[in-house]
């Protein structure tokens, strides 16, 4: 035992590990022995929700009733378990095992948390949200007993689209005010991804509430934003019928209609254009397309791009959500990789040098993210391969050390060597683009992965988050060695590379010659 009075079968439960518990209990360990707290072995076991560890320490000679000594027994600890990875069926034979075991009364015995708050199992597995556990408890006839807040408890279920364990609630008098609906908007997004169905049960009870389908969470969107965003055009119409106002914009003056523009869902434009053509507001964008003549009466998605263009929309910044999806619509669909959106877009009037976030254009994501297509249909259409950014604008996916807010001249070059695009920056060296170019960063910078140049950055070894492939990796080295044919400058550009990094050069050992001579005396120096 240890000083919180643990042995090594509780250790041992922990892990996780089925077989060292087998083990150790093979050697005829106590398993009635409880920590400092009176924490038992069955205790540690539910808490795993490993079904053959539970089982293992139940053979191995468990008392059927052991409780803690805040009167906790192990269904309590089932209904605090952290279970996500738990398959329904594997907690199903959990509690059944338990009950075979403890007996059913112990699923409804009830626990007092300081002498303050009461719960029973099922009540404890709704204050923990875990609802999967509660669900089970309940189709096995365990009691409901609580002293905390049922409106609070239901509340919870509502905002996670619980909707057994809400209506449960609601038949045992919990009520919904309005009012108290968290600030974050009624339901769970997460929730919404997971089960969506659940949406059509719980939407017209709501109503009956009071509750504005149109209330929105810090960001300024409504439930709808979130449906149109992640959902099918099904759930876009349940929430139209229900009164959510589909022109009503989010904080970044994105409304649904502007991302079923984006996204290209031709399902959702056709329910949502039905009802712009009916009564669109005047100010709205929407309503340029009951001016289209019957020549531009192509798809939804054509009508939207000449309406945009003719309000100068089409190259605008829009989007909401994270920093990287605030974009012209272009530079988001070059970023994609969706090569009939770019067509289609240039088509009807979008600039291809439109600047996005940084002042990065089509041609930069699509050199970033590695679309050898897309990045050879631009530079045929016009995109000019010299030109350079002003930041970084990639929040997510960067090498360390870096604020988004400086300044960093990158080109498409740079771009494609630090992904480590090899087909990519081919194409843009029979392009003649300058291969010592610089991003700005002042000299040597301590960080390889901002540049100066684009050899330097093919080379990286620093810390980079989200990085594509593998630093040093075959297409990398390649780069570096056509960049090196090109006349990249290979001053101080290895003066990082350690013992360890030369390994890398094996199979090329004329790059590595040429990279060596160019390591300067402030810079590391590699035995060879």
């Amino acid at each position: 035992m240890d000083h919180a009075g643990k042995s090594c079968l509780h250790y041992a439960i922990q892990t996780g590990e089925p077989s060292i518990v087998s083990k150790l209990l093979k050697t005829g360990v106590d398993t009635s022995v409880a920590d400092e707290s009176g924490t038992g072995a069955l205790h540690y076991a539910v808490s795993t929700g490993k079904l053959e560890i539970i089982r293992s320490v139940i053979d191995g000679g468990a008392r059927e009733i052991h409780l803690d000594d805040n009167e906790m027994n192990a269904f309590h600890y089932l209904a605090e378990a952290d279970l996500s990875k738990v398959e329904d069926q594997e907690l199903s034979t959990i509690i059944d095992v338990l009950c075979e075991h403890s007996g059913t009364a112990a699923m409804s015995a009830v626990w007092t948390f300081m002498n303050k708050k009461a719960f029973s199992p099922a009540a404890l597995a709704l204050e923990y949200e875990n609802w999967a556990v509660f669900e089970a408890f309940e189709a096995r006839g365990a009691s409901f007993t609580t002293t905390a807040s049922l409106d609070k408890l239901a509340c919870r279920a509502l905002h996670a689209l619980q909707d057994k364990a809400l209506f449960f609630l609601m038949d045992r008098g919990a009520k919904i005010n309005p009012g108290e609906v968290p600030n974050q908007g009624p339901f769970n997004s997460i929730a919404l991804s997971r089960s969506p169905e659940r949406l059509s049960t719980i939407l017209p009870w709501l109503l009956t509430l009071g509750i504005d389908v149109n209330n929105v969470d810090s960001w300024g969107k409504t439930l709808l934003h979130v449906l149109n965003a992640r959902h099918s055009a099904q759930m876009i119409q349940m929430a139209l019928d229900a009164g959510a106002d589909p022109f009503k914009p989010d904080n970044d003056g994105c409304d649904v209609f502007l991302d079923a523009v984006r996204s290209r869902d031709y399902k959702k434009l056709d329910i949502l254009f039905e009802l712009a053509l009916k009564a669109p507001p005047k100010e709205h964008w929407t309503t340029q397309l009951g001016l289209l003549s019957a020549a531009e009466q192509t798809s939804n998605f054509e009508r939207a791009l000449i309406a945009l263009n003719r309000i100068d929309l089409l190259n605008a910044t829009l989007g909401s959500g994270g920093y990287e999806h605030r974009q012209p619509m272009l530079v988001l669909a070059a970023q994609h990789g969706d090569m009939d959106s770019v067509q289609q877009l240039l088509a009807h009037g979008a600039d291809i040098e439109v600047q996005g976030l940084g002042c990065w254009r089509p041609l930069h994501v699509a050199a970033w993210m590695g679309h050898h297509e897309m990045v050879e249909f631009l530079i045929e259409a016009g995109a000019d391969v010299h030109v350079e950014t002003s930041s970084w604008s990639r929040d997510n996916h960067r090498p360390t050390g870096y604020i988004l807010v400086k300044s960093w001249t990158g080109q498409a070059l740079h771009l494609a060597a630090m992904g480590g695009h090899l087909s990519i920056v081919e194409m843009l060296l029979a392009h003649n683009v300058d291969v010592n170019a610089s991003t700005g960063v002042k000299g040597m910078c301590a960080n390889t992965g901002w540049g100066p140049t684009a050899l330097r950055m093919a080379l990286d070894t620093d810390i980079f988050y989200g990085r594509f492939g593998e630093e040093l990796d075959e297409n990398r080295l390649r780069i570096a060695e056509l960049l090196i044919e090109r006349g990249a400058d290979v001053y101080g550009v290895a003066d990082h590379l350690t013992v360890n990094d030369v390994v890398r050069f094996k199979e090329h050992p004329q790059l590595w010659d040429q990279l060596r001579k160019g390591i300067s005396h402030e810079g590391k120096k590699v035995p060879v």
